[in-house]
């Protein structure tokens, strides 16, 4: 499975658990950035991002449940290419 399915799945699903049918309104988008010095892409960074006005209610929940179900996606992936 590809990062970018990974980050999209994990997005989905926090944003399923935290707004329902609505996910519009609770203004929840992320980011990936290269971060390797030599190689862009060896190392990455992935960045959760609010809009202000959702920032204060959703988002330490809606942040944290998307970095958990990220790690937990991740690394169903890394066991099972072993």
């Amino acid at each position: 499975m590809q990062l970018e399915s990974l980050l999209s799945a994990s997005y989905d699903a926090a944003v399923v658990r935290h707004s329902g049918a609505n996910p519009m309104e609770i203004g929840f988008t992320y980011s990936l950035s290269p971060r390797g010095a030599v190689y862009p892409f060896s190392e990455i960074e992935v960045s959760c991002i609010m809009q202000d006005k959702f920032a204060r209610r959703h988002g330490p929940g809606l942040c944290a449940d998307f970095f958990a179900e990220l790690e937990r996606k991740i690394s169903k992936a890394v066991a099972g290419r072993q």
